[in-house]
């Protein structure tokens, strides 16, 4: 059966639960809810929780180092399951997209997210599919301190908006399972 890991990339603690930055936990904790799995705490900086999906041996993972220190598990995990990057599906916000927007790609650079910084760095390698969910506000050209920014919640008038694409990055995922990258890209991206 082949395998894929989903590592959703934020930050722990309650303090950083209900940020931007932490996304992409949002939407693995979304998957882990769908596919009924359990989370337990491993030996590979993150919480793990294991399912079957449409013949693939999937692993959900949320690292539990810091943002810029995410490529350590990602490393740790991959080396446990002898898995390359391909094998690697990456969830994180984006601040170059807008609120309410998903976009997937098979691979690239670091967008100016120092989580996937530390990935490509810890892995050698940037070939590793990811989705990244818009977090740049609807009315503003013009953002404040990034780093507040992005460890600072969403107002209300957008807590609807992000509810829907953290959905629609769950649904991508799945989609990507059961028809490819390319079938994901092409459903997901045009939206």
């Amino acid at each position: 059966m082949p395998l894929k890991i989903v590592m959703g990339l934020g930050n722990p603690g309650k303090k950083y639960f209900k940020t931007r930055h932490n996304l992409g936990f949002w939407a693995v904790d979304l998957l882990s809810e769908r596919l009924e799995t359990k989370w337990r705490d491993s030996r590979l900086k993150s919480a793990i929780a294991s399912a079957e999906y449409e013949g693939w041996n999937l692993i959900l993972a949320e690292p539990t180092t810091f943002m810029n220190l995410s490529g350590e598990a990602a490393r740790l995990i991959l080396a446990h399951y002898q898995a390359s990057p391909q094998d690697l599906l990456v969830i994180c916000d984006d601040i170059n997209l807008p609120v309410g927007k998903i976009r997937i790609r098979k691979q690239g650079g670091t967008g100016g997210h120092h989580g996937l910084g530390s990935l490509i760095l810890c892995l050698g390698s940037q070939e590793f599919p990811r989705i990244r969910i818009g977090i740049r506000p609807l009315d503003s050209e013009v953002l404040p301190n990034l780093e507040d920014f992005v460890l600072s919640p969403f107002p209300k008038g957008e807590e609807a908006i992000v509810s829907e694409s953290v959905k629609k990055a769950g649904d991508a995922v799945l989609c990507l399972l059961e028809e490819g990258i390319e079938a994901a890209m092409n459903l997901y991206n045009n939206q």
